[in-house]
């Protein structure tokens, strides 16, 4: 059977742009019209290109390492996830530090919440700005990245995780585990003083959810999400009402409507995201 070249496959790039190409336009299929798509591609275009490279054996390989130095991260980013399933002596060698960082890269960086407190409250310090606006500024010790990624969304996911860890009282060991991660003991002595939060005081921030947590508010909340508590009415003070939601909710391990509570009152994440830009060249593991 006659194989027409000019019928394009699935996969081939065909030059012209959007016009329809005429009846000898040249149509650039397999490894060459994945090299044409990667050099003249939006980000997005090429990251999403990169998934053909394997198809092409060891030039689809080669293809993935020249990709380990495009301009954008997001592109060696996903070849680097590629070459990871490949079992190759010289692709290990080439991956064993990790994505290759340049200067001005956009970052994504997960970092455990710190916490402010006095005699009556403890505030979480869910962001850099809070710390800083803390009454404890001078003291607040946020500890280095837990984790940096190339995409906004996996760092969001990563955090809402150990948010959901420490809410939890869940091992810290087991989250490490999930995303591969290598948290010396000083880093974990200071997540894991997360867990201990005593609802004898109050998580809440100073000034900002004052308004939130109102008699009503709290009843409304307990009415909407069927939580069996109501406010004594003439004998409980706001704060005394929320106090007893948390503890409920705690000693049934609810943790998901605890999770509804913390997000309604605005109380803040025990973990957040931080965008962060690559100042010198490096690897990112």
């Amino acid at each position: 059977m006659t194989n027409n070249s000019q019928n394009p496959r699935e996969y081939d790039a065909v030059l012209g742009g959007n016009s329809p190409p005429p009846i000898d336009g040249v149509v650039l299929g397999g490894i060459e019209g994945l090299k044409r798509r990667l050099e003249t591609g939006n980000t997005q275009q090429r990251v999403e290109s990169l998934a053909d490279a394997l198809k092409y054996g060891g030039a689809g390989i080669d293809l993935l390492i020249d990709s380990l130095n495009d301009r954008k991260i997001k592109v060696r980013a996903k070849a680097f996830q590629l070459l990871q399933n490949v079992e190759l002596e010289k692709v290990k060698q080439v991956i064993d530090k990790g994505i290759p960082l340049k200067k001005g890269d956009k970052l994504y960086s997960v970092y455990a919440s710190d916490i402010d407190y006095n005699d009556e409250f403890y505030n979480l310090l869910d962001s850099f700005e809070k710390a800083e606006n803390s009454c404890y500024a001078g003291e607040c010790q946020l500890i280095h990245p837990i984790a940096r990624y190339a995409y906004k969304n996996q760092a969001k996911a990563v955090a809402e995780d150990l948010h959901q860890t420490i809410l939890r009282g869940n091992k810290l060991s087991e989250f490490c585990r999930r995303y591969n991660l290598q948290i010396n003991e000083q880093e974990m002595d200071h997540v894991k003083t997360m867990f201990y939060y005593n609802t004898d005081k109050f998580i809440y921030e100073f000034g900002y959810h004052q308004g939130l947590a109102t008699i009503l508010n709290l009843n409304d909340f307990c009415i909407f999400n069927d939580i069996p508590l109501e406010s004594r009415i003439g004998q409980e003070k706001e704060w005394d009402f929320k106090d007893r939601i948390l503890k409920h909710l705690l000693t049934t391990e609810n943790y998901d409507k605890l999770s509804l509570l913390f997000d309604y009152l605005q109380i803040g994440k025990f973990a957040f995201v931080e965008e962060d830009i690559v100042e010198k060249e490096g690897y990112l593991r």
